[in-house]
């Protein structure tokens, strides 16, 4: 399971605080209704292992990947 970035500033404590509030219990219900195996699952893995897991260095190919397909250059 992948965690998507949210659309704005993290850095922004009242859209931060706006997003944890409203948005992410609405994730975790549906996440736990619809989806009661993978919601156990990620669950009962320690954070640590999903940190390193979804770290930036094992995703790195993949977001290289995603780069270079939507990057154009033009040499002239």
């Amino acid at each position: 399971m992948k965690t998507p970035l949210p659309d704005f500033n993290w850095a922004e404590r009242e859209e931060r605080w706006t997003y944890i509030t409203t948005q992410l219990p609405t994730m975790y219900n549906d996440l736990m209704n619809n989806q009661p195996a993978l919601w156990r699952t990620t669950l009962s893995t320690p954070v640590s292992r999903r940190i390193t897991e979804q770290g930036m260095l094992v995703r790195l190919p993949e977001m290289l990947r995603s780069m270079l397909s939507t990057v154009e250059i033009d040499w002239n």
